[in-house]
């Protein structure tokens, strides 16, 4: 009875531990994403005919500057976008492209 009682224990034990650092490392990759993420507001100049990229001019007067952006299966987009929107967009890079996480329609 002891035995099973200290078997028992022991692997709650481990799944308490396991639990923890299975949360650490989920929350040490959430917090190394974000450090990484950018954004950036401009005006969609164009999208793509496969509507999975856009092109943002961003900047103002004679310091403006085009971006190109891409969307994959975990990008957020908010409200209705086409061409001449101003949008606010949050971003990582990723394998030399601008990976969209989040895009909003600024009204």
């Amino acid at each position: 009875m002891i035995r099973k009682f200290l078997v028992g224990v022991s692997i709650a034990g481990m799944l308490a531990l396991g639990a923890t650092a299975v949360t650490h490392a989920y929350t040490t990759s959430q917090a190394a994403q974000d450090e990484k993420a950018q954004s950036v507001s401009g005006t969609v100049e164009a999208i793509g005919s496969d509507h999975r990229s856009f092109t943002l001019e961003v900047g103002d007067g004679d310091a403006k500057n085009t971006m190109e952006f891409v969307l994959d299966d975990n990008s957020k987009v908010q409200g209705r976008i086409v061409a001449g929107t101003l949008v606010a967009v949050t971003y990582q890079q990723n394998g030399g492209k601008n990976v969209a996480l989040s895009v909003s329609a600024q009204s």
